[in-house]
């Protein structure tokens, strides 16, 4: 399969401030608390995969001399939507997401929306049945699978690019090993539950908008947060 379970549990979110890539926006930690199970794909979303879909023309990657076995880049947060509710509708399952206000039908020329809401019979987003982003904090407690670590497999050594940091290394593609470009996803370690490259290689979008004022605010005990309200980009 293409998806990991990912179970409920309990775990440490954010940054400690004697982490050496630590940022003032990720702390406090604090405690929370995953009460359901999902699914996470394994590995980033492929140019293959996505002109299986939308087609070689509309593939915006600037790695274009990648292989398709290369992680998606350069789509933008409406763009990963309508791939998110085009594998809803090819499996059956009811798109999360309504889009409105499109300045297109395709993705692949910076498309643009007014908004894309998530509707449940609950009114919470995480109940919809079709594929959606992770949460910030679901995508944070699957990278760390446990652990307590920077990474999964440990923390930094240097923060530089050379010499190369074999923590880094051996999990993900960085300044100290990519080359300035994509690889092929899947072809480096990874974490305890069987994630690969989430450290690394392309950045991922969650379903949270931003603030960097929003750990501040968190109660001790965080029951699967959804983010900050609409305050900036996502």
């Amino acid at each position: 399969s293409d998806y990991v379970v990912i179970s409920p549990g309990v775990f440490h979110m954010g940054s400690t401030t004697d982490e050496l890539d630590h940022e003032d926006d990720e702390d406090p930690q604090h405690t929370v608390k995953i009460s359901r199970p999902f699914w996470l794909k394994k590995h980033q979303l492929t140019q293959g995969e996505w002109e299986s879909v939308f087609g070689a023309d509309n593939n915006p990657a600037y790695a274009s001399d990648c292989e398709l076995s290369c992680p998606m880049e350069h789509i933008n947060w409406f763009e990963s939507v309508v791939w998110l509710n085009a594998l809803s509708d090819a499996e059956g399952l009811p798109p999360c997401f309504t889009l409105m206000g499109c300045d297109e039908e395709i993705p692949g020329n910076d498309m643009n929306c007014v908004e894309a809401r998530v509707e449940t019979k609950d009114g919470n987003p995480l109940s919809c049945l079709g594929y959606r982003f992770p949460t910030e904090a679901e995508w944070e407690y699957a990278y760390r699978a446990g652990t307590y670590t920077t990474h999964h497999n440990g923390d930094f050594t240097r923060l530089e690019c050379s010499p190369l940091d074999l923590i880094p290394h051996e999990i993900g593609w960085f300044c100290g090993n990519s080359k300035d470009t994509p690889h092929p996803v899947g072809t480096k370690s990874s974490n305890q539950w069987g994630l690969h490259d989430m450290a690394g290689n392309v950045y991922e979008w969650c379903s949270d908008w931003y603030d960097d004022e929003y750990y501040s605010t968190r109660p001790e005990l965080d029951v699967d947060p959804t983010g900050p309200a609409d305050v900036s980009p996502r």
